[in-house]
């Protein structure tokens, strides 16, 4: 189920909850169960077109993304969350594992939108934020500006997460935010890959965060 191509949207993961349940399910036996499951969802859901629909026009609104739409986006993340948590909860439930198999769940890191990596990858975060006129006179991206756009969208997501151990006593929200940037304070795009993805050396800490919630 590690398959970007196939499971690459939260969307798309609530969809094939059944079958991620099943799967789930056949895995706890009497010899052995999955010592974690990690859900890793709602990045892509909110990058290109997504994130395009949630920011204001530059000049239209002093808040650079729209507090509604943003409320509505992270609801329907949460109800793809909801339908594919249900669906683990009832296979742990079958097998008695609830409180043996515990689900991870976390909400990223703070991305900066720089246009770092290849050009096709600019879609993703920075040319929805250039398209609706966030650049500087030199027609640079207003980096400041976006990158804190980003930061207030990643902590509406980790906020929805934090609330789903309320609703699900399996789930453990891991806190990624902040990683890259406490070790390389004062250098916004230091330790990213791209926009979207850190440097090795980056995601090997933030894999020790999500190991240490494991018992």
């Amino acid at each position: 189920f590690c398959s970007w191509a196939k499971w690459g949207k939260l969307r798309t993961m609530a969809e094939g909850a059944a079958e991620f349940a099943a799967a789930l399910e056949a895995s706890i036996t009497s010899s052995g169960r999955p010592r974690a499951v990690l859900l890793s969802g709602g990045g892509n859901d909110s990058t290109g077109d997504a994130l395009r629909a949630l920011i204001n026009p530059m000049g239209t609104s002093p808040q650079v993304l729209d507090a509604g739409r943003v409320v509505a986006h992270v609801a329907q993340l949460r109800a793809y969350y909801v339908q594919l948590l249900s669906a683990i909860g009832a296979a742990l439930k079958n097998k008695q594992a609830e409180s043996l198999v515990p689900v991870l769940v976390h909400g990223y890191d703070h991305p900066i939108p720089a246009g770092q990596g290849l050009p096709i990858k600019q879609r993703w975060l920075h040319r929805p934020f250039v398209d609706a006129g966030y650049t500087l006179p030199d027609g640079t991206i207003d980096l400041p500006l976006a990158a804190q756009a980003m930061r207030e969208l990643i902590d509406a997501l980790n906020t929805m997460l934090i609330g789903l151990q309320q609703s699900f006593s399996f789930v453990r929200h891991v806190d990624l935010r902040g990683t890259i940037a406490l070790h390389h304070p004062g250098q916004p795009v230091a330790g990213w890959h791209d926009d979207l993805h850190p440097q090795d050396d980056m995601f090997k800490l933030m894999a020790a965060k999500l190991d240490a919630a494991i018992d």
